[in-house]
């Protein structure tokens, strides 16, 4: 039986501007996903790894290549993948509750079964008593926990994360992880978790990707093999702190070769030298 639930193949993108040039921000990516499997991919920032997602996501299409969910090729967005980005992208005029709830309304799914779901999520991440409060009144923690819980809610195949807790304070940071893992321990998701903190990725996945600088590819497939449940206490044991030595060498030497093609652009003449940072500048606001 195949338990592979999401294969990335031999996956480029390369983003062209008005002016016909053109920024390769992913080569012949490969990965793969099993069923229920805590993935990460992580690597240095500006490596591709949001632009991956999207793609997953069905948001953005690739230059070549394919991505195949359960088998079948992904053409668009669906309702078997579910998102949770850095920013909260929260409703600001709906409650925790509303905010939660809205995909099943939208679905049309019946005001039982819905107060059932939501119900349960609410309880499983931690937020009783706040179901009527909004937005603006909640942390960036609760915040990220109410938008963690409206993509469950909704029991997509796949849970695709973009650094969510990248935006926290470092506390509430290692106890938003300790959450999540608590959820999926419960909810037997397939997750695909991408971050640029090594710390985070050992303490999460089964399984870590290490994307090079870019053009993003991967580097290398680690398996993390440390035995769960995970507690605080587990990233002081022998394995996460080899672990850690490990991908941090990995992750600088792609930051050093990010730093060095970057010197090397700064030979270019200062005129083409514009064009091409403010080229630049526009595309990382995408990946």
């Amino acid at each position: 039986m195949n338990d592979i639930k999401l294969e990335v193949n031999n996956i480029s993108k390369t983003y062209v501007s008005s002016k016909g040039e053109s920024f390769r921000a992913l080569k012949d990516v490969n990965l793969q996903v099993k069923d229920r499997e805590f993935v990460a991919l992580l690597g240095p920032s500006g490596c591709g790894k949001t632009t991956l997602l999207k793609l997953i996501a069905g948001l953005i299409e690739p230059s070549s290549g394919e991505i195949l969910l359960d088998g079948k090729k992904i053409r668009g967005p669906g309702a078997n993948r579910g998102m949770v980005f850095q920013k909260y992208s929260l409703f600001p005029w709906l409650n925790v509750w509303e905010n939660i709830e809205f995909g099943l309304r939208l679905n049309g799914m019946p005001k039982e079964k819905r107060y059932e779901l939501v119900e349960h999520y609410i309880r499983l991440i931690g937020l009783m008593g706040f179901e009527n409060a909004y937005p603006r009144e909640l942390s960036g923690g609760m915040q990220q926990r109410v938008a963690i819980a409206r993509t469950m809610v909704t029991n997509p195949e796949i849970l695709l994360m973009d650094e969510p807790f990248g935006a926290l304070d470092t506390q509430t940071r290692s106890l938003m992880q300790e959450l999540l893992l608590d959820v999926w321990e419960k909810d037997n998701k397939t997750v695909l978790f991408v971050t640029h903190d090594v710390e985070e990725a050992i303490f999460l996945a089964d399984t870590i990707y290490v994307s090079t600088a870019q053009p993003g590819t991967i580097k290398a497939k680690i398996d993390v093999r440390i035995p769960r449940p995970r507690t605080f206490e587990t990233k002081t044991s022998r394995r996460f702190l080899k672990l850690n030595k490990q991908l941090r060498e990995m992750i600088r030497e792609e930051s050093i070769k990010a730093i060095q093609s970057r010197k090397r652009s700064e030979k270019t003449p200062a005129r083409n030298l514009n064009v091409m940072e403010i080229f630049r500048t526009a595309i990382y606001n995408l990946i």
